[in-house]
């Protein structure tokens, strides 16, 4: 048996478990535990908390199809849920330009535990776009603060989806 002694003395165990992470950036950012506790959840389960607040704030209703997250008024919308990266930068990812969505929800967990949220055209956001092997593409999030919109109620996305 290997000991955790001799584990921890290993140079890529120390390497690892001392680097600054995005649980270091978010705790050195001010974040509660309860924020660091939403940081530490896998994506899959932070994803679903997201899009539930998301989609209740802005009353956007589910549908049956699995190409986007809900309609809202009619328009289809794409709801997206990063987290702030160790350098205080975020991405969007899995984005599928054959998936039947007008608009994607970017909500992005600040370090003070809220979601600031931007809305931005499929169409924009896509043509900034790189490839992301087999799993669609992914956008930057400077492309997102410089052409989204921030929305915080469902007028605003109303008139977002209206200009």
């Amino acid at each position: 048996m290997i000991s955790f002694d001799e584990i921890s003395q290993s140079s890529k165990y120390r390497q690892l478990i001392n680097r600054y992470d995005q649980v270091a950036f978010y705790r050195s950012s001010g974040a509660t535990e309860a924020t660091l506790g939403l940081i530490r959840l896998n994506p899959k389960s932070y994803g679903a908390i997201v899009e539930d607040v998301v989609r209740n704030r802005f009353g956007i209703r589910r549908t049956l199809c699995t190409e986007q997250d809900g309609a809202f008024e009619g328009t289809m919308i794409e709801v997206k849920g990063p987290r702030l990266t160790a350098k205080g930068d975020f991405f969007v990812q899995h984005l599928k330009p054959t998936h039947n969505y007008d608009v994607i929800l970017v909500a992005v967990l600040e370090p003070t535990g809220s979601l600031t949220v931007r809305a931005i055209e499929k169409w924009q956001a896509l043509r900034f776009a790189k490839k992301q092997g087999s799993e669609g593409f992914y956008v930057k999030g400077k492309t997102i603060v410089e052409y989204g919109r921030i929305v915080t109620s469902a007028d605003d996305l109303r008139a977002f989806i209206q200009c």
